[in-house]
């Protein structure tokens, strides 16, 4: 991930605009490599608390959410 970046997960994954949409897969020739990341000078807020879906309150980290983020180059 380049410096002074981040990678955003959408809270609807199946239907959010996040980070995951922007990223190029194998095949794909319309795309553009690392625009899947966001400047940190865009980010307005922070998270405090993830409350929904409430099976996630339980800390259980049975999610394969983040199997598609590339490796840090």
């Amino acid at each position: 991930m380049p410096a002074g970046h981040v990678f955003v997960m959408g809270d609807n994954r199946d239907h959010s605009a996040d980070s995951t949409v922007h990223m190029c897969t194998e095949g794909q020739t319309d795309c553009v490599p690392g625009h899947e990341f966001v400047s940190d000078d865009l980010i307005v807020g922070k998270v405090l608390a993830l409350v929904w879906p409430l099976s996630r309150w339980s800390g259980n980290d049975g999610t394969d959410a983040f199997a598609k983020v590339p490796d840090p180059k």
